[in-house]
C-alpha cells in the first residue's frame, strides 16, 4: 500500500507517516521544511520518500503527487493534512492573512486531490482523507478580534 501525507513533516502528518509506515506501507510525505521532512525520515528508519512542496503551488503538488507515483507505482491513499491556524494571525481582518489561511487550508487539499485522484483511479481506487480543525465548527474561548 503506498500513501502520501501533506503536512508530514509534524505533528499530526509526522504521527499519521510514522503509523503507517510501521504498519508496512511505502509512505511519501510532503513538507515546506526540508529539516522537518529529514526528522520525521530519521525516526522512521529511512523508510519514507521526502518530498520538499508547498502545497498553495499547483505545479508543486502535481509534481509530488507524480514523484510519489513514480516511486511507488502507484498511490492508495491521500492524506490532506497540511494546515495552519488563522489565530496565528496578527490582524485577522487582513486580506493577505485570509488569502494564506485559504490557500493552505482550502485550495491545497483542492489540488492534492485533483492531481492525486487519477492515480488512485488507476490503481483501482483508494482512499482520500482531508483533515481539518475543529475550529472550522465551533468557536474557541479568548479569541478576540480588534
Amino acid at each position: 500500500m503506498n500513501a502520501l501525507i501533506t503536512g508530514g513533516g509534524r505533528g499530526i502528518g509526522r504521527a499519521v507517516a510514522l503509523r503507517l509506515a510501521a504498519n508496512g506501507w511505502n509512505v511519501a510525505i510532503s513538507s515546506r521544511s526540508p529539516d522537518e521532512l529529514a526528522e520525521t525520515v530519521e525516526l522512521a528508519g529511512g523508510k519514507m520518500l521526502a518530498i520538499t512542496a508547498d502545497v498553495t503551488s499547483e505545479s508543486d503538488v502535481q509534481q509530488m503527487v507524480e514523484r510519489t507515483e513514480k516511486e511507488f507505482g502507484s498511490i492508495d491513499l491521500l492524506v490532506n493534512n497540511a494546515g495552519v491556524s488563522g489565530s496565528a494571525e496578527q490582524d485577522l481582518y487582513s486580506t493577505v492573512a485570509w488569502n494564506r489561511i485559504m490557500a493552505i487550508n482550502a485550495t491545497g487539499p483542492f489540488f492534492g486531490m485533483k492531481h492525486a485522484i487519477p492515480a488512485i483511479k488507476a490503481a483501482g481506487g483508494g482512499s482520500i482523507v482531508n483533515l481539518s480543525s475543529i475550529a472550522g465548527i465551533i468557536g474557541s474561548v479568548g479569541i478576540h478580534m480588534a
